[in-house]
């Protein structure tokens, strides 16, 4: 089942969940929900016909109910602007926003304890989360443009950096390099590299092939390397 696939059976079961508890109402409760439940089947419908992104399918993909956040979105539309809008435009705009908010999400350098002492808890699981989510995106991004003999680390880091950003995805790439500190596979300038960047938080994976990850992260070296001379001039 791919990305488009999975999001689509998700809001299903979502809507499926809302209907069941819709029938167990009262007639008139059921006549005041007749726009939310016609509005969120047109909404499943055209989910396949939005051109979601690999990026934005997978944001949409983190969020226990995006049917409900697209539904909400909708519903909030100025009505003066109704007739430039349709339900595809809607989901793509969800999906953009889900992905803003996830970028905008500060990075945390500390530590647990550390957080803890500063009264910063909350901003410390924020960061956290996103990084895991972030990992998460990296192992899949790698995955999905991996043709069994070659990366295209061009189109993998661009669905990772429209998600999480620049500075995460190399954190979160560094950190899961370094956490493979005796793997061979891992070039020793992208391991020193890894030493630099890393973040506190381990973060493990053994979902990706190490010489992917080699590969990957020499790409991330050269974006940065290419920036920095950029900015030099």
């Amino acid at each position: 089942m791919n990305s488009l696939e999975q999001l689509e059976a998700k809001m299903t079961d979502e809507f499926n969940t809302y209907r069941s508890w819709l029938l167990s109402q009262p007639p008139e409760e059921i006549l005041n929900h007749a726009y939310e439940y016609s509005t969120k089947q047109d909404i499943i419908l055209n989910v396949a016909d939005a051109g979601l992104s690999p990026a934005q399918l997978e944001t949409m993909l983190r969020s226990p109910c995006p049917l409900e956040d697209v539904f909400k979105d909708y519903q909030q539309m100025d009505s003066l602007s109704y007739p430039a809008w349709d339900f595809r435009d809607v989901i793509s705009q969800r999906a953009d926003d889900a992905m803003e908010q996830q970028r905008a999400v500060p990075i945390y350098d500390g530590t647990a304890r550390e957080a803890n002492e500063r009264g910063e808890l909350d901003k410390f699981k924020a960061s956290a989360e996103a990084d895991e989510n972030c990992k998460t995106a990296i192992e899949n991004a790698i995955a999905r443009n991996y043709d069994g003999s070659r990366l295209n680390t061009k189109a993998a880091i661009a669905e990772v950096r429209e998600q999480f950003g620049e500075k995460r995805m190399a954190r979160v790439t560094a950190s899961l390099i370094a956490n493979r500190p005796h793997d061979g596979r891992i070039s020793p300038e992208n391991r020193a590299w890894a030493d630099k960047k890393a973040i506190s938080k381990e973060i493990g994976s053994g979902h990706t092939h190490p010489g992917l990850l080699d590969i990957f992260a020499a790409r991330l070296r050269e974006g940065e390397r290419k920036r920095e001379r950029g900015a030099e001039r």
